[in-house]
């Protein structure tokens, strides 16, 4: 092999592990302030009575996780806001449920935002036995 190939190589090879060093810690951005929770009605029927469909949606990427929903007055708060998708915390099986979402400010401080307590969506009275 000729010295002039061992060097394209070696470069090539210090830029790839370098690029995949830069990526490999959040490849998909969910630690950014580039998402949104968005209204997405072509879903609204898997959503509960009292709750909104939502998408999480990166437009920087052209992302989206669409197997969300939360109580109509949380998803009312956060319309419009910029979020970190690993600051939404959800649970339950699909579409899962979002129990409370940290917001981006400005001034770089998380705001708390939290939906109703259990699976009882916003404005409905607990049932009792």
């Amino acid at each position: 092999m000729s010295v002039k190939f061992l060097e394209k190589l070696s470069i090539f090879l210090v830029l790839t592990y370098f690029m995949g060093f830069l990526t490999a810690c959040d490849p998909y951005r969910k630690k950014e302030c580039e998402w949104y929770l968005v209204p997405e009605p072509d879903h609204q029927h898997h959503a509960e009575k009292g709750w909104v469909a939502l998408c999480a949606r990166n437009f920087t990427l052209g992302r989206e996780k669409c197997y969300l929903q939360a109580p109509f007055d949380l998803a009312e708060k956060i319309y419009g806001k910029t979020l970190r998708f690993s600051d939404i915390d959800f649970s339950g099986s699909l579409p899962q449920k979002i129990k409370s979402v940290k917001l981006c400010t400005p001034d770089k401080k998380p705001e708390q935002l939290e939906g109703e307590s259990g699976d009882q969506p916003a404005g409905q009275p607990e049932a009792k036995p």
